[in-house]
């Protein structure tokens, strides 16, 4: 019955899409020097997600393949209920980059997905004369699709640094009101990118002195000493508008970075990868044995080898803190 001939012609629109959609998922997963570019966290997440070992981009383009044969059949009822079980797959995929990262190749899918969905139910009703009623499986789709882009377009924007490079294996998040964000200055300034944040008004003013100086051609430390010595001699100028417009903005999007991350105290140093010198093999001239980690304790409990700012206790500025931000 599906497969019989219809009363309506072949949806070339149809087939179109379920084209390029095959071709579109083949792009991703097959060797060849053309690739469709996908930037965020998302794409990286799921670039070798597979079931049972079957990439997600070849069960796509075998979706794409049998609703070109479909369509080509004319078996319009057939096309249109299996366009609708892959929304609602699609769907159920969008809810999961939701609660982890977005992807934006796969966002570029699911809109091929919709958009086969569409054609195919408006080539079936065409015919009609009475006007269909809306499809709620569609809306839902747009609405959690919008959310993801949203989502992507957000999660895209990049922290602001002030200073230090891109790739840097350590990153400082500061505010100039912090005394031991001071003093992780101090330490840091020449090994690690430092993002600025605001925890008082002041700060801003500071750090759009800051990123001038350092324009300028100052390194950070001597930023830092004229922001301190203009903020001792009550000479530190609030940026003008627009420049303090911008910077509030920038500023807040670090903060938002700091608390999404689960902190709310600074300074926040974070180190991509494993310090050397703590390695067991490099810490105790040959590596540790497996009886320490056997029994539950730490080979380091008590070691020596471990540097003072990663076992004493630590000073922060912020909620909680014993040690307030400077006074204003």
């Amino acid at each position: 019955m599906f497969f019989s001939p219809q009363r309506l012609p072949v949806s070339w629109t149809s087939v179109c899409i379920a084209i390029v959609g095959a071709v579109y998922c083949a792009l991703q997963v097959a060797p060849v020097p053309v690739s469709v570019p996908c930037p965020g966290t998302g794409c990286r997440l799921f670039q070798g997600f597979s079931i049972h070992g079957v990439s997600l981009w070849w069960i796509g383009v075998g979706y794409f393949a049998v609703m070109v044969l479909v369509c080509l059949r004319r078996a319009h009822f057939a096309a249109l209920g299996i366009a609708v079980a892959a929304l609602a797959v699609d769907a159920a995929l969008l809810v999961v980059m939701l609660v982890t990262a977005p992807c934006v190749a796969c966002l570029g899918a699911g809109l091929l997905i919709a958009l086969l969905y569409f054609s195919l139910r408006r080539h079936a009703y065409s015919k009609t004369p009475v006007e269909p009623k809306p499809s709620f499986a569609l809306i839902g789709w747009v609405g959690l699709f919008i959310a993801a882009v949203a989502f992507a377009a957000t999660e895209d924007v990049q922290s602001w640094r002030i200073s230090g490079p891109e790739n840097a294996e350590r990153r400082v998040y500061f505010a100039p009101s912090c005394p031991a964000c001071r003093d992780a200055i101090m330490v840091f300034a020449d090994s690690a990118a430092f993002i600025p944040v605001a925890e008082k008004d002041s700060d801003n003013a500071a750090v759009y002195a800051m990123h001038k100086a350092i324009l300028g051609g100052k390194t950070l430390v001597e930023a830092l000493d004229a922001v301190m010595q203009a903020k001792m001699n009550d000479t530190l100028a609030e940026p003008p508008f627009p420049d303090s417009l911008i910077i509030r903005l920038k500023l807040v999007r670090n903060k938002a970075e700091v608390l999404r991350l689960g902190f709310n105290r600074l300074p926040l140093i974070m180190i991509d990868g494993m310090p050397q010198s703590l390695r067991p093999a490099n810490a105790n001239g040959n590596r540790t044995t497996g009886t320490a980690a056997g029994n539950g304790t730490s080979p380091y409990a008590g070691s020596p080898a471990l540097p003072p700012e990663l076992i004493a206790p630590v000073d922060s500025c912020g909620e909680g803190s014993a040690e307030p931000c400077d006074p204003q």
